[in-house]
């Protein structure tokens, strides 16, 4: 996982590559219970566009933002 090697590198860690190495990510798991989903969309926007591209991270955006305004809209 990019970002937990990223993170390990900067606390002064070394990082190895061991190609026979399997890692199973389970997405939120460590934070569970600690964040509400708001919260975690939030932490995730600003790597969408590292991970997805220019476009991709817009329009993601986009399709994110327009549905809890349709939700606003429709609660009402």
């Amino acid at each position: 996982d990019l970002d937990y090697c990223r993170r390990v590198k900067r606390a002064g860690l070394k990082v190895y590559y061991l190609p026979s190495a399997e890692i199973v990510h389970h997405h939120g798991v460590s934070g569970r219970g600690l964040a509400t989903e708001g919260e975690q969309w939030r932490r995730l926007i600003p790597s969408s566009e590292i991970y997805h591209g220019f476009l991709k991270h817009h329009l993601i955006n986009f399709i994110i933002w327009s549905g809890q305004k349709w939700q606003k809209f429709w609660k009402k």
